[in-house]
């Protein structure tokens, strides 16, 4: 990112309702970047204004990082297909931090742990297509029914309440 790109965001952020996707990604195909990455998210992080807004955050192989800057900044973060360490999950939580699932997440059992532990206030929806598949092709909108439903039995509710309650998650960030 350029300082450019830097100067276009901030110019832009005052009519956004909801930002992302942000963040770090220290895993092997981000890892060379790293010292930039944490420039430009520490850099977007400084402006005040992000914090009343609503920010998808990608935090992958960076969690720990990810989590205590939000934390500083004081960000509404919605921790986006997050993969990482439990207790780091319980360190966003207490920041007060949210969770956008997606079907792949709900499908394995390392994303079920995951969601077995956020509270079903916390939780948001997303697809992440093309990246996340789902029997082998890319997740489609079409797959949050499914999700839902998937939700709905882990929270030991239908799938309509379930849907009304991630609804009014998303409704309460952005009031």
């Amino acid at each position: 990112m350029t300082a450019q790109d830097l100067a276009r965001f901030a110019h832009l952020l005052p009519d956004a309702s909801w930002i992302g996707e942000v963040g770090l990604d220290f895993s092997r195909a981000g890892v060379a970047t790293r010292r930039q990455q944490l420039e430009v998210f520490d850099t977007l992080l400084a402006d005040s204004r992000l914090g009343s807004k609503p920010t998808t955050v990608h935090s992958r192989g960076a969690e720990a990082e990810t989590v205590q800057r939000l934390a500083d900044a004081g960000v509404r973060a919605i921790l986006h297909w997050y993969t990482g360490p439990l207790a780091v999950a319980d360190e966003a939580l207490a920041a007060g931090f949210s969770f956008s699932v997606n079907p792949v997440m709900i499908a394995s059992n390392r994303g079920r742990a995951l969601l077995r532990r956020i509270p079903s206030e916390r939780v948001l929806l997303e697809t992440d297509g093309p990246f996340a598949r789902l029997d082998r092709r890319p997740a489609r909108a079409s797959d949050l029914s499914w999700t839902v439903e998937r939700l709905g039995e882990l929270w030991q509710c239908s799938g309509d309440e379930a849907r009304d309650h991630i609804i009014t998650n998303q409704q309460n960030l952005l009031s």
